[in-house]
């Protein structure tokens, strides 16, 4: 079973192969292959020109697929995300690969701006951005019957706002505290999927069960 993981790190760039990022966490618990081609600052078009490179390459039966939150920073506006995100999960369809929609979790506007100077309220207008995609990628995955994990849900409900350097390093990158929950609630959700070594089963039960939990 090979499963690949697209878009954003959350990680900064001074941590990349950090043992205690979720992705290593998940590996190291895993028994099977799983290829991580996350970077800083990934756009969703980003994903689309690299996805038949990484495919032919690794030979993916699942793809999660982690972006937005770079493209509503950059102004795209919440169609543009969501009808490129849609266009991953087409070609990953085409190609016989199960795509799952992994939600991020929505970024601290204060530390953010702290850290990297932006003005809060251009981050504000980027997070209804993001809140507004979510939305539409939800209904679309739910109608659909496409796998979503959304990672904001891993964390304590309100703890992240009322104890932000808690979950973040820098507004946008999370501590090892909430990569490690992050990595708990996936390893949760995929159980049987990380422990099947055979890649020629059938996915849709699995793939029935990441919908709306």
């Amino acid at each position: 079973m090979n499963l690949l993981i697209l878009g954003e790190t959350l990680l900064d760039k001074t941590k990349m192969n950090s043992p205690k990022s979720w992705i290593n966490i998940v590996k190291s618990r895993a028994d099977v292959n799983l290829y991580n081609k996350t970077v800083s600052r990934c756009q969703v078009e980003e994903v689309i020109g690299k996805l038949d490179i990484y495919v032919k390459k690794f030979d993916p039966d699942f793809v999660f697929i982690l972006c937005g939150t770079q493209d509503a920073i950059l102004n795209k506006t919440p169609n543009h995300i969501y009808n490129s995100i849609i266009e991953v999960i087409n070609e990953c369809t085409n190609k016989g690969l199960v795509a799952v929609v992994i939600l991020q979790p929505l970024f601290n506007v204060e530390l953010v701006s702290a850290n990297f100077g932006i003005p809060e309220r251009d981050l504000q207008n980027s997070l209804v951005t993001l809140k507004r995609y979510r939305r539409l990628i939800e209904d679309y995955c739910f109608e659909a019957n496409i796998g979503i994990m959304d990672f904001e849900k891993a964390f304590i409900e309100n703890d992240s706002r009322i104890l932000p350097e808690k979950y973040y390093t820098d507004g946008f990158h999370l501590t090892e505290y909430a990569h490690e929950m992050i990595a708990e609630k996936f390893i949760a959700r995929y159980k049987d999927l990380l422990t099947d070594k055979d890649s020629k089963r059938n996915f849709s039960n699995i793939q029935i069960n990441t919908i709306k939990k």
